[in-house]
């Protein structure tokens, strides 16, 4: 992050004055991990912890941090469905999916770390868990400005770019910064709002126990980076490992005091880690990361041909964090649709 938190200090200190800029960083949960994601790696933003960039009110927000609305559902779902079943209701849905607002929702599920799982929890209920973004939203559209920097002419021509020590930075300021946090907002409602919409049209009987984003704006201040943050209790969160392996429903315990702001925090997963003990680093003239041994630098066009799934709960349930988070069920995995 050494890249990413000297452009945004910088910036804001221009922007908004010395202290602001003095109030800048980047409070890790017990999964903080490398992103997989090339763009936003590539940008020095890990997944698992909270960005703070100021008091929660000043209306700057930077620049490319991509809020994409990625986000879980829990819900107890009554059928005992098979995995033949379910397979035959995704390949339905998914040629004929339904429109939220006009526009024709995505199935993307299955991209990346995204998935459907069922599970049996400790309890005795059937549970499934579905993970999973808003990629409809990511230009231009019926919806309005996207949410991608890439991909939205719009939110290009609102930012105010920088020319930063370490390179071109931009940053919605004012009446901009308003416009992103409010369409973010819109955004996280709709992006909740598909998750129960398929999952209704997948189960029968299924009643939703939560359904909470991780990768969206806080406030103007504030970037959630996978990582659930409330300044009310929450209950029933997902908290992820991998492939075949236990999962966990968590409740928030206690709160954090973290820059100016009472919040209740839990990760999501255990994310990524590397495969090799040397330094990732990233070449802006290539735009590629690489590593350094003894045979030179060698660079990598994927970031998970250097990171490998980080199968290991042992962190996130660590002891020391018990006070901020307990575990009220485990979920032993029956279907995993990413696998089918």
């Amino acid at each position: 992050m050494a890249r990413s938190l000297q452009a945004i200090r910088w910036g804001v200190t221009r922007l908004a004055g010395s202290e602001t800029g003095n109030s800048i960083g980047f409070v890790p949960l017990g999964d903080f991990t490398t992103s997989l994601n090339e763009t936003r790696a590539a940008l020095g933003y890990p997944v698992g912890g909270i960005l703070f960039w100021g008091p929660g009110n000043l209306p700057l927000v930077p620049a490319g941090i991509g809020p994409n609305h990625c986000g879980m559902l829990v819900a107890e779902v009554d059928e005992a469905v098979t995995a033949e079943q379910l397979t035959l209701r995704i390949e339905r849905l998914r040629t004929r999916m339904p429109a939220l607002n006009g526009v024709p929702l995505q199935w993307d599920l299955g991209r990346k770390n995204h998935f459907l799982n069922v599970y049996r929890s400790s309890a005795g209920r059937r549970i499934a868990v579905m993970h999973c973004s808003l990629p409809e939203a990511r230009g231009d559209g019926a919806l309005g400005m996207g949410h991608d920097l890439r991909q939205s002419h719009l939110l290009r021509k609102m930012a105010t770019t920088l020319d930063t020590p370490v390179g071109p930075f931009g940053f919605f300021c004012d009446d901009s910064a308003s416009a992103v946090l409010q369409q973010a907002e819109e955004y996280a409602l709709l992006a909740r709002r598909k998750r129960e919409i398929i999952c209704s049209a997948l189960f029968e009987g299924c009643l939703i126990l939560s359904n909470e984003n991780h990768m969206q704006l806080l406030d103007h201040n504030a970037m959630q980076f996978g990582s659930y943050a409330s300044s009310t209790p929450m209950r029933h969160l997902p908290l992820m490992v991998g492939p075949g392996r236990r999962a966990y429903l968590v409740d928030t315990e206690n709160p954090v005091e973290s820059f100016g702001r009472t919040l209740f925090l839990t990760p999501h997963g255990t994310g990524a880690r590397s495969s090799s003990p040397d330094t990732v680093e990233y070449d802006t003239e290539t735009e590629r990361h690489f590593l350094t041994d003894g045979t030179g630098r060698r660079h990598f066009r994927q970031l998970n041909e250097i990171f490998d799934d980080h199968q290991d709960d042992s962190t996130v349930l660590a002891p020391e964090y018990e006070r901020f988070y307990r575990v009220r069920e485990t979920l032993t995995p029956q279907i995993e649709t990413k696998f089918l």
